[in-house]
């Protein structure tokens, strides 16, 4: 017979797409290693602020004390590492304890941060000695040397060898709140591993992205987050050539829906 013709009857009115989001569903505490559990739900309820999130920042955290010392291969017969650094956002309105909650969860950090910093104090005052040490040989041996160059010149030039001087020590850096790109590559240098880059308010990261001069910050952040690639960094000021073995970064911040 022929075709009927298309019709719109029995299709109810249109009516408008709901504005609201689904809920989200309740943070199940089964999801974290059975080791941070009553770590996360003690600052939680003290806090008086939802689990998840003092999970994402003891997840975040955690995973920047890694950082690359460890990869993850997906496949048994291929070289395709991942490494576990985590990039952690916590969305709330103002008021709902996000940062405060963040702040309990990095103070384990900021404890080792504390430590380092007094060992790379010790270590600083040692090599300062050292050096000045090696500075006054140095300037002996060229007094020698100035005395018998006309006689021995063989002699005179063993002397004006130079020094072995030490290295000057570096402390260990977890956690980067403020920093440029510059600052960052540098403190990456002497951080292979990786760092936490942690940021209160996540949206002023964001925004400085999109400033004029800052196009190579977003390129670097991402580098960051696949935390196995190489990076070498030239400078007029700094010489050429010097590079980072590993970008990684992990990074944890706030922000509220709004802005997000």
């Amino acid at each position: 017979g022929a075709a009927t013709a298309p019709t719109d009857r029995g299709w109810p009115d249109p009516v408008p797409l709901p504005r609201g989001l689904p809920p989200v569903a309740p943070f199940d505490a089964e999801l974290l290693p059975e080791a941070l559990r009553g770590w996360v739900a003690d600052i939680a309820d003290r806090m008086q602020c939802p689990p998840d999130f003092t999970a994402v920042g003891a997840l975040v955290a955690l995973s920047s004390l890694i950082g690359a010392r460890a990869v993850v291969k997906p496949k048994a017969r291929d070289d395709w590492a991942v490494v576990p650094n985590l990039w952690g956002l916590i969305v709330g309105r103002p008021g709902v304890m996000k940062s405060p909650a963040l702040s309990e969860m990095l103070k384990p950090l900021h404890r080792l941060e504390a430590t380092e910093r007094e060992e790379w104090k010790a270590a600083h005052d040692a090599w300062a000695l050292d050096s000045k040490v090696a500075e006054l040989t140095a300037k002996q041996n060229e007094k020698q040397a100035a005395g018998v160059a006309a006689k021995d010149p063989a002699k005179a030039r063993a002397l004006l060898e130079p020094v072995d001087t030490p290295t000057e020590p570096t402390a260990r850096r977890y956690v980067v709140n403020d920093a440029t790109v510059e600052a960052l590559q540098e403190v990456l240098m002497v951080n292979p591993w990786g760092v936490l880059v942690y940021r209160d308010e996540l949206h002023g990261l964001l925004c400085s992205m999109d400033k004029q001069g800052q196009e190579q910050a977003r390129g670097f952040y991402l580098t960051g987050y696949d935390g196995n690639q190489g990076c070498t960094v030239d400078r007029i000021l700094r010489g050429i050539g010097q590079y980072i073995p590993r970008v990684c970064l992990a990074m944890l911040g706030v922000i509220p829906p709004g802005k997000l």
